[in-house]
């Protein structure tokens, strides 16, 4: 069981390439939050994962897949991921 931890981490400060918050224990923690929370990997990112679902917002390269899907992608690709959104934008259009 991983347990939940009152820790006070700011969305969009200590998930930005900031430290993020260790609990005393050391152990790892889970944080519930009330409402879904909007991740991109970096700020300038086109690409987004809000519940559940993971999106580009390229002008001409749009697409939205689950998030698991998008993810599961991103692991198993051995290169770099400059060309998973060409690979998904392809795959949505077949």
């Amino acid at each position: 069981m991983v347990p939940d931890v009152d820790i006070a981490a700011h969305v969009g400060k200590d998930f930005f390439l900031e430290k993020i918050p260790i609990h005393e224990s050391g152990q790892g923690y889970v944080r519930v939050v009330e409402h879904s929370v909007m991740w991109k990997e970096t700020a300038a990112s086109k690409i987004f994962t809000y519940q559940g679902l993971t999106t580009c917002t390229e002008v001409d390269k749009s697409w939205t897949i689950m998030s698991s899907v998008y993810n599961h992608l991103r692991q198993r690709r051995e290169k770099s991921n400059s060309g998973l959104g060409t690979l998904i934008r392809a795959q949505v259009e077949h």
